[in-house]
């Protein structure tokens, strides 16, 4: 090999990985939006999980005003029950009005929902 078909082949790879380069910015860019304004809108919590088998849990999570009760295995993600969030009277005050920050654990949130406390 001479140094003429040498420097094509450097050439023309760098060629290919700077057009992969290209590629994959662009990718990122425009077809998997982040959009951080955006985010800020949805407000998503895990409050709870429960492990009932190996793999399966249920889990407590809340999506700005909305309980959702969830069935989670490795395969699938199955709604078991909506609740409209009920703020509890004693954890409002002047400091946490704005922001609140609940750690309740799966059983104290669904009775609460089903009114029984």
């Amino acid at each position: 090999m001479d140094t003429g078909s040498m420097l094509k082949i450097i050439f023309f790879f760098g060629l290919i990985l700077g057009l992969m380069y290209g590629a994959l910015y662009l990718m990122r860019k425009y077809f998997y939006l982040s959009d951080k304004n955006k985010s800020n809108y949805v407000k998503i919590k895990i409050l709870s999980t429960q492990m009932i088998l190996p793999k399966k849990f249920i889990q407590v999570v809340q999506v700005n005003d909305k309980v959702l009760v969830l069935g989670v295995s490795d395969h699938s993600i199955n709604l078991l029950q909506e609740f409209e969030y009920i703020i509890p009277a004693e954890s409002i005050s002047v400091q946490s009005a704005n922001s609140y920050d609940f750690k309740e654990n799966f059983v104290e949130i669904f009775k609460r929902n089903l009114g029984m406390k």
